[in-house]
Order: C-alpha cells, then sequence, then structure tokens
C-alpha cells in the first residue's frame, strides 16, 4: 500500500504554486513547431545516445513530431529535478521529463505530473501486458500512473576473475554476504592479488548503497508511517560499522565515482560495487575476466534491491500537446527503444517483448552476462526511496559525509547516523 507523505506539503506548495503560475493564460509553453516535443534529461552519455537512436529522423517521417533535446547537469538526475522546479517557478511548462525513479513521487504527492491512465486506456496500440507489472507499478502511486519507467538499474557487485584466481578464490563462487565478502576482500589483499580488495563509491555509502544493504538487512530510511527517520539504527550502525573495519584492516576502500571506477579497471582493486548501468562502460574498458554477481547483503537478511533507473513523466494539460508527447513515450518504451537503451546502457528492460523476442533482446544475456545480475534482482525489486521535502540534495549530502566519516575514522558510526537523523529530522519538518 503507498502512503502519502504528509512531509511533502512544502514541496507540493512550491509546485502547486509554480503550477498556479503556468496555467496563466499565456504562460503554457509554446514550442517553435506545433508538433515539436521537449525533453529534459540527464547529461547521461548512454542515456542520450539511446534517446537519440530511438527518435531518430525516421521517427519524424513518421510521426510528423521533431524531437529537442535538453540535456542538464551530470549523469545523475538532480540537475533534471532542480531545472523542472525553475521551470515550473518561471511559468514554463515542460514538456517530458526523464527523471529518477525516486524523483517521480514528489512531483505525483504534488499533483504536477500528468496522470497517464486515459491514455493508457484509451489508445489500443499500448497494451500493458507488453510490460512487466512489477516494473511498470514503479510509476503507479495511489492507484494512478503518474510516469512511465524507461529502464531500471540494480545494485551489482563486479568482480576480477583473475584477481580471485591469484588470491585463491572461486570465481564461480562470488560472495553473496557480508561474511563471504569480508573474507574475499581479506584474501585478495593477503595475497596481494590486488592493492584493494573491494572500493565502493563514496556517494553510494551514503545514499544509494546504502539503502540497498539497509533494506536486506531489515532497515529503513524512515518508519513505515513516515513520522520518523529510522536508518540511525542497529542495522544502519552495523552497516557502517562493517565498511569502518574493512577500510581499518586496509582491505576495502571508498572513493568518489570516478577513482573507483579507474581503481577496478587498472586492476587496483578485487572487486566493486556499482549499478548495473555500469556494464556498458566496463564492457569498452576492461581486458581481464570481469564477471559480476547481485551484490552482497548483510548477514541473515533478505535481499532488497532498490530500483535505480528512470522513469518519464509528462507536465502538461494540453491535450494536443498530450498526444504527441504520449507518441514518444510509446516509442521510447516500446520494444525499439527499449532495445536502444539496453544495449547503450545496460539498464534492464521492462518491456517483455524486447526482452524476449530474438529479433531485439533475444539471447542479450548470453552476449552480455554482465548484466545478467540486474535481471536476476527484478524478483526483489523495491522502490528508490525519496525523503520528503525539498532538500533532498542537503539531505544526501549530511548522510553522505558523515557515513564516510565514520568509515575513516574520525567518529563512531552511531554518533555518525545520529547526527545525519537529527539533520535530516530538521529538513523534512
Amino acid at each position: 500500500m503507498l502512503i502519502t507523505r504528509p512531509g511533502r506539503r512544502v514541496f507540493a506548495t512550491l509546485l502547486l504554486t509554480a503550477a498556479l503560475t503556468a496555467c496563466t493564460p499565456g504562460t503554457e509553453r509554446v514550442a517553435s513547431s506545433a508538433r515539436e516535443v521537449e525533453i529534459i534529461l540527464p547529461n547521461f552519455p548512454q542515456l542520450i545516445t539511446s534517446v537519440e537512436r530511438t527518435l531518430d529522423r525516421g521517427f519524424t517521417d513518421r510521426t510528423g513530431i521533431k524531437v529537442r533535446l535538453i540535456k542538464v547537469g551530470d549523469t545523475s538526475y538532480t540537475g533534471v529535478d532542480q531545472r523542472v522546479q525553475n521551470d515550473l517557478i518561471a511559468g514554463r511548462v515542460p514538456d517530458l521529463v526523464i527523471t529518477g525513479l525516486n524523483s517521480l513521487r514528489t512531483y505525483a504527492d504534488a499533483k504536477r505530473a500528468t496522470p497517464l491512465d486515459p491514455l493508457i486506456s484509451g489508445d489500443r496500440s499500448f497494451d500493458l501486458a507488453d510490460f512487466y507489472p512489477r516494473l511498470l507499478d514503479l510509476g503507479r502511486f495511489d492507484g494512478t500512473v503518474y510516469g512511465i519507467p524507461y529502464g531500471v538499474s540494480t545494485y551489482t557487485l563486479y568482480y576480477n576473475a583473475d584477481v580471485f584466481r591469484k588470491a585463491g578464490l572461486d570465481p564461480g563462487e562470488p560472495p553473496r554476504t557480508f561474511s563471504e565478502l569480508r573474507e574475499a576482500a581479506a584474501a585478495i589483499k593477503s595475497s596481494r592479488s590486488a592493492p584493494n580488495g573491494v572500493v565502493i563509491r563514496s556517494d553510494h555509502i551514503g545514499s544509494y548503497g546504502f539503502q540497498n544493504f539497509l533494506g536486506s538487512g531489515g532497515g529503513g530510511f524512515m518508519n513505515p508511517e513516515e513520522t520518523q527517520v529510522a536508518f540511525n539504527s542497529s542495522a544502519g550502525a552495523s552497516i557502517v560499522t562493517f565498511w569502518a573495519d574493512l577500510r581499518r584492516r586496509g582491505h576495502g576502500r571508498t572513493l568518489p565515482n570516478q577513482q573507483a571506477g579507474d581503481a577496478f579497471t587498472r586492476g587496483d582493486a578485487g572487486m566493486v560495487l556499482q549499478s548495473s548501468s555500469y556494464s556498458a562502460t566496463l564492457r569498452a574498458q576492461v581486458t581481464f575476466d570481469v564477471r559480476s554477481a547481485p551484490f552482497p547483503i548483510p548477514d541473515g537478511g533478505t535481499r532488497r534491491a532498490v530500483a535505480g533507473g528512470a522513469a518519464i513523466a509528462s507536465f502538461t494539460a494540453d491535450r494536443a500537446r498530450l498526444q504527441d508527447q504520449w507518441t514518444v513515450i510509446k516509442e521510447l518504451v516500446g520494444p525499439r527503444g527499449v532495445t536502444n537503451l539496453v544495449n547503450a546502457s545496460g539498464f534492464a528492460p521492462i518491456n517483455k517483448k524486447a526482452a524476449t523476442d530474438p529479433r531485439y533482446l533475444g539471447g542479450y544475456l548470453e552476449r552480455n552476462p554482465l548484466a545478467k545480475p540486474a535481471w536476476d534482482q527484478m524478483a526483489h525489486l523495491v522502490p528508490w526511496y525519496q525523503f520528503p521535502g525539498t532538500h533532498n540534495v542537503e539531505i544526501a549530502k549530511s548522510m553522505t559525509d558523515q557515513i564516510n566519516g565514520a568509515i575513516a575514522g574520525d567518529r563512531t558510526p552511531r554518533a555518525a547516523l545520529d547526527e545525519a537523523a537529527a539533520t535530516v529530522s530538521e529538513l523534512i519538518k
């Protein structure tokens, strides 16, 4: 059951105020062409490539719709959300937005994203049976579809099988639990097979990765009623303690995104934890025997794989423009569009036809085994959580700084999480 978040009232008020401005006569965005659709999306090269391949000249010739991409920020979705918020405040209504699955809930709660149910039910060419229900539901809130998931990624362990062999480890048996991860990292370090046993992104350990570990260990970012921050629990403290202990023993490190990837591709780390969308990058960069597996979970836990990835949402109330936008959405999430996305990025497909038809992705996993953990973890998928309110950037920074400080030994795990929880509690009031 989905819970309405009272704590989002500040953001909802901001967006609703923006909506009143945007809906004032004369302020609805008018494109340079009556059949032009703009898409705001992150500056993520693989994502951009797949969109451009799908919405190509052939698409324009068939539909009469010209698409213009507005690339903002970096590879994350933060810049997209900031751009959308600024546009709404300025009275400019976006067309389509490709944003993070976690961000979509904010726009749904604020009633700013356009409900897509009338378009779905009124379009015989759009068959819900073509999509995996569990994935399609990621865009549904309180029974209403506010966005169509575009691609889904999960947290993944990548490991160097050559390093495993040198360390006396079996490449066919990657670590599945924290205890096994600790043992593998220690074996790699003690055998000098690589300078680091395992590396993890310093931004992930305080946000996306932490949520995967915490959920699998029985915890959560907030209590079910969303009245109290809950990540400063014994489950949260044990996760931070685990990574702090790895660092103290010299068996693991936290590194910024680029440095973590570079350490692994150079052979300076036996294992790295990354998004499944990283698989396409790895295929092009490494020469050693690289393999992948679902991320290790806390001992005794139950796997909860956070649904990373993107969703497509519309913000317009104009019926004619909405129909053109719906045509664009269908093309992107159709079998051809999803095939382009998966091949370019390593995202898992939401479209069953794309996943199984030999004309599209049939045999994909045999050709791209690094992507398999993302597909395997679909049965364990949970929504990507976002805190209430408008301060998620500050929240992520506070949690990341505190947790990385504890891993570095600057403070105890419990003190770090309590301090972060106090900050978050103030920010979501």
